[in-house]
């Protein structure tokens, strides 16, 4: 079973969803984004999607490509 699979697994257990935290690396700065991290860390976010900015995000929504484009 990998890291992920024990997580869900985990949170299936104590019969709650689990939190999950995306941050657009880069967005607004790359000091806002390790404070943003660091703060889901500490706050109990059970997996923590870095999303790397690229500069044609088609497949996602609006928010993350203007966060891509700002990052960028």
């Amino acid at each position: 079973m990998n890291h992920l699979q024990e997580i869900f697994q985990q949170c299936r257990q104590e019969k709650r969803a689990a939190c999950i935290f995306f941050v657009s690396l880069g967005y607004p700065t790359l000091e806002d984004s390790r404070k943003a991290v660091e703060a889901a860390i500490q706050n109990g976010a059970d997996i923590i999607e870095l999303g790397v900015p690229f500069s044609d995000p088609m497949a996602d929504g609006p928010v993350i490509c203007k966060a891509s484009q700002t990052a960028i």
